[in-house]
């Protein structure tokens, strides 16, 4: 297997990781996004669709596909089903992330991958898999909320969630999102350099 440098980014929603993500991948990182990954394995026909239609029913369905706010907003009002949903999905993307780490051409030098739930996942694993953890701590942007959310779903998500500062004491790196796009990109570079040295 690759010696390459298994790296994951978490944090809160609206934190700013996809964008420490984008600028990894813009320093030649290889990059992985787990909603992607999500809403590709829930596009497929195969056994998550299976899982999630005798879980929650087929009124998530548009066509003949998954709708993910309507998947949302059954999961969301079911602790159990979300929890029983949670472990059926996450091994099945840790199992994707671990395929494309073992194809991966070695010329990349990270190996990234935005993982929201790292440690809010049932799964120790996932957890175990990475190298390092990046959390990236943001300013709570309600604005940038509210357009990807309606205001009961990021309630129910946000009181799942471990604290900002309890993800802090589990991370090996602390990013503070705290000012401009230009201050983070520095803040990436700085890491990304650290990473690939160490």
């Amino acid at each position: 297997m690759l010696k390459l440098k298994k790296i994951a980014i978490t944090g809160a929603v609206a934190a700013g990781k996809s964008s420490l993500l984008e600028m990894f991948r813009n320093c030649s990182a290889f990059c992985l996004d787990c909603d992607q990954i999500v809403h590709h394995l829930i596009k497929k026909k195969g056994i998550l669709k299976q899982k999630s239609l005798a879980l929650f029913g087929s009124s998530i369905l548009v066509g003949d596909e998954i709708d993910r706010q309507k998947l949302a907003s059954k999961a969301f009002v079911d602790p159990a089903k979300l929890r029983d949903w949670e472990n059926i999905v996450h091994p099945l993307v840790l199992e994707e992330i671990v395929s494309v780490y073992r194809t991966l051409n070695p010329i990349f030098p990270l190996f990234v991958v935005e993982v929201p739930l790292l440690f809010e996942s049932p799964l120790q694993a996932l957890r175990d898999f990475f190298d390092y953890c990046i959390v990236v701590i943001g300013v709570h942007d309600k604005k940038k909320v509210e357009k990807r959310f309606n205001k009961s779903h990021f309630s129910q998500r946000k009181n799942r969630l471990i604290s900002d500062e309890e993800k802090a004491k589990r991370a090996d790196f602390v990013v503070h999102n705290t000012g401009s796009k230009q201050e983070l990109q520095r803040k990436a570079e700085q890491l990304y350099i650290q990473l690939t040295k160490s």
